[in-house]
């Protein structure tokens, strides 16, 4: 019997906790929301009359927000995606072109209360046409988490955060998931005093936000031809936090004449992927990502720009790229695909490159078609088995068309440098430049017959030089030490058409078994893996490059998901994912970002064919693993 009371007691204690539910429909009689018959006609009704915790379903519609912003109030959370009938949460589609708020280009759309304590949802939404002079379309706050949306086609026409604004103390406490942020904007219109960007997202200073399996694409920062413009970062303006697991992609930094239609090159407009403005102390990550096809128009960092402009402070910011392709960017001046500085003499700013490619990147006017590195005495910038290959720089007056030192020595492990180019034949200076400073370190890296020694080194600054590799400059042949890519491309620098482009969605820069890049390697301590999740070392020594081969590779892959997660593999010919929950959506993605398959999961294995080998990113849920289909 008092078993029996302790269980009773038990039921009512979860019953009292969990959420109401309240329904939103332009169906219902607009009356109290507690049912699809009585829903209310818009969200901003419903908001009015709840209280928290609970949770607000939206049936599938459009719903103009034009007099109000939306708000992300404490412990509400909200869910789009619903017929109009459903009685379970996981009976909606939660597809989030279904549900759309519109601002119809007169306000922000969505903003969150600035005292939320617990994690706050927003779930299956597309955020569109916002216009605002901060955060354009989603402002998010401590503990809020908006995911499994589209945020499109907003615009900031005076400060940060095109698509979406991220601001918390907290770590961990804001986070944008599984999300696509497409098409939105920042504009300069002569009055910011301070440096603005972010046309997809903007994470704000000690701000430890998270943007987590989500797809960043084809935004953009704008000057308007004002020759004073300071923007940064077409895709995303970081200036803490981490970006995973994503794709950043087709974004730029321009300075077009909104009337003329011209491009002004005048100005400080950078970073067409990425801006991460180092904060004097903090970190910043970005991990397994892909960042393709970025374009710095006006000055440099196509892909990524890593720099702590304005600030006088002596800098101590780590700043760590781990596991990430950088490829087919442009610079119009230096850093195709990175560029890097730390401003102030005695900062202690560490930048690390683990596992990187970084291939087909091209720079213009200026050195570094793969990186341009311009740190201060005190700083350093490592590169750890990366992959620098087919870079581009189209001139030959400096050096380094794979990576560009200036002012710091060189720190460089176990890395590939292969055909990178600058204009014309002479003087050959294509892979690395890092003389005329002391201390540098080139240790174990393999490079093409375009390599030149006095490039690094000199005898009044001698280089630490150990282990070098020399590879033919042909990917394959009867003879010679070759690197053997598994499908590398046939040229340097950006895609100009859509052949090159292929080759760049097709590209695997993994080592074949045969390669002289396998067991040539110095031992890394504490790098346990590579680029894809295999295990480091394979067979007792360290490849040279961003793979380890292991020839179990193409069916067994170290994954990111925890738990009852869907596990994806890769096998011939096909993807298998073991789901242990039915009624899953799974979305395949090339690491170009482009959608292969969708397909809804039952419970068990699963299998998804592709013809096409390479890597992919699988997404199930709200989980996500990167797989080798051979």
């Amino acid at each position: 019997m008092k078993r029996m009371k302790v269980l009773f007691l038990s039921l009512l204690a979860i019953s009292a906790i969990q959420a109401k539910v309240y329904y939103v429909s332009p169906d219902g009689d607009n009356s109290d929301g507690s049912s699809w018959g009585k829903a209310f006609h818009s969200l901003l009704d419903a908001q009015q009359t709840v209280s928290n915790p609970c949770e607000i379903w939206v049936k599938q519609g459009t719903y103009n927000v034009v007099d109000t912003t939306l708000t992300m109030m404490n412990g509400v959370n909200v869910y789009g995606g619903f017929l109009g009938n459903e009685a379970n949460l996981n009976a909606r589609n939660s597809d989030p072109s279904l549900t759309i708020l519109n601002g119809n280009k007169t306000k922000r759309i969505l903003t969150a209360a600035d005292n939320l304590t617990v994690e706050t949802v927003w779930d299956g939404f597309t955020i569109q046409n916002g216009n605002s002079g901060n955060a354009g379309g989603v402002s998010l706050l401590k503990n809020a988490t908006l995911q499994n949306c589209i945020i499109q086609q907003n615009k900031n026409a005076v400060n940060s955060g095109g698509g979406v604004y991220m601001n918390t103390n907290d770590t961990d406490s804001v986070k944008l998931i599984n999300c696509i942020v497409r098409e939105n904007a920042v504009y300069y219109n002569g009055t910011a005093t301070s440096p603005a960007g972010g046309g997809g997202v903007y994470i704000h200073d000690g701000a430890a936000a998270v943007i987590r399996a989500c797809t960043i694409e084809n935004n953009k920062v704008d000057g308007d031809s004002y020759t004073g413009s300071r923007m940064y970062g077409g895709g995303v303006f970081m200036n803490d936090g981490a970006i995973e697991q994503s794709t950043v992609s087709k974004n730029k930094a321009t300075n077009i004449d909104f009337e003329t239609g011209k491009l002004t090159t005048v100005g400080f407009i950078n970073a067409g992927g990425i801006m991460v403005m180092t904060p004097a102390a903090g970190s910043v990550r970005i991990s397994n990502c892909v960042i393709e096809g970025n374009v710095a128009e006006v000055q440099s960092g196509g892909g990524i720009m890593i720099n702590p402009y304005w600030t006088s402070s002596v800098v101590a910011a780590g700043v760590t790229v781990e596991n990430t392709i950088i490829a087919n960017n442009y610079s119009r001046q230096q850093g195709g695909g990175v560029f890097c500085d730390s401003q102030n003499e005695g900062s202690t700013a560490a930048y690390n490159f683990i596992n990187c490619v970084i291939a087909n990147n091209e720079a213009n006017l200026n050195p570094g078609g793969g990186v341009f590195i311009n740190n201060k005495a005190g700083s350093t910038v490592k590169f750890t088995n990366s992959t620098i290959v087919n870079n581009r720089m189209n001139t030959y007056n400096y050096g380094g068309a794979g990576i560009y030192y200036n002012n710091i020595s060189a720190d460089i492990t176990n890395c590939i440098f292969w055909g990178n180019l600058n204009a014309g034949t002479t003087p050959l200076k294509h892979h690395l430049r890092t003389k005329d400073v002391a201390g540098n370190r080139v240790i174990y890296c393999a490079f093409d017959q375009r390599y030149v020694e006095s490039e690094i080194t000199s005898a009044s600054d001698p280089t630490d030089i150990q282990g070098t590799l020399s590879l033919a400059n042909e990917n394959d042949g009867a003879s010679g030490n070759l690197v053997q890519f598994i499908r590398p491309t046939s040229f340097n620098g950006i895609a100009k058409d859509e052949a090159q482009q292929t080759e760049i969605s097709q590209a695997l820069w993994a080592i074949r078994p045969t390669s002289a890049c396998v067991d040539a390697g110095a031992t890394v301590r504490d790098l346990k893996y590579d680029l894809l999740g295999t295990e480091r070392p394979y067979g007792g020594k360290y490849d040279i490059g961003a793979y380890e081969y292991n020839p179990a590779t193409g069916s067994s892959i170290r994954q990111t998901t925890t738990g009852n997660a869907p596990k994806a593999y890769g096998i011939k010919g096909a993807i298998v994912i073991d789901n242990t929950d039915a009624a899953t959506q799974a979305t395949v993605y090339t690491l170009l970002g482009a959608n292969c398959k969708t397909a809804m999961l039952k419970e068990g294995e699963n299998r998804i064919n592709i013809a096409q080998p390479g890597i992919y990113i699988v997404k199930a849920g709200n989980n996500t693993a990167k797989v080798l289909v051979k």
